[in-house]
């Protein structure tokens, strides 16, 4: 979908039930630079630095509201085809 639609912005959750979230995430990169953030209850160090090396901002839950549109507004300005306006999130 994300080749298609060409989203501004892709927020994955690495817990998902049928299939790897890293393996979304890797499918991701192969067909789109669209700035992803990937949210999970897993807060390792390892997966930290495995999603920036992968182009992908991370936040592990729990997170309240303000700081997820925080980050989600930060990946959206820091992305090549950003216009460096405010989106309203």
């Amino acid at each position: 979908m994300a080749a298609v639609y060409a989203p501004d912005l892709i927020l994955l959750d690495l817990g998902l039930p049928d299939i790897s979230g890293w393996e979304v995430l890797r499918g991701i990169r192969e067909r789109s630079s669209s700035p992803v953030v990937v949210d999970t209850a897993d807060g390792r160090e390892e997966d930290k630095r495995a999603a920036l090396a992968m182009g992908a901002d991370y936040i592990a839950k729990p997170f309240t509201v303000p700081e997820l549109l925080a980050r989600l507004e930060a990946a959206i300005r820091r992305a090549p085809h950003s216009i460096g306006g405010s989106y309203p999130i």
